[in-house]
This record gives structure tokens, sequence and C-alpha cells, in this order.
């Protein structure tokens, strides 16, 4: 079953709503994102769970589209 999702700022709403057209889109945010999660607290559960949901969404857009490499998904 899905979670709802109680609690969104402007960072979570813009990844979801912007269109990634091509696959260096999704692989630059996707990259970003593994930086910043390198910098992350993984302590603050609900920063590191926010940022977890945000790379897997990509991943899985990514690697839907892609048929050379792919990324793991963050566990």
């Amino acid at each position: 079953m899905g979670k709802l999702i109680l609690q969104l700022d402007d960072d979570d709403l813009n990844i979801f709503k912007k269109q990634y057209i091509n696959l260096v889109d999704l692989h630059d945010e996707i990259e970003k994102l593994f930086e910043e999660g390198k910098k992350l607290d993984k302590r603050k559960k609900k920063i590191y769970q926010a940022w977890k949901e945000k790379i897997n969404f990509l991943i899985d857009m990514y690697n839907a589209r892609a048929t050379f490499k792919t990324y793991n998904k963050v566990k």
C-alpha cells in the first residue's frame, strides 16, 4: 500500500512537477542528489527518508527509459 505524504516543501514539489525530457537531465539530477546524500546526517531519519524517496523516484524514471547503464535503488 502506498504512503501518504503529509508535508511537502517547494523542493519536493519541484522534483515531481518537473518534466524530465531526456536521460541526461535525469542523470544530472540523480548525480546531484548522490552528492547531497554524502553530506546528509543519516541519523536524522525524516531528512534521510525524504532524500531517499526523491532519488529513488528519479532512479525509477531513469531505469525505465535507459537501455544501457542503470542505477540501483538506494536502500
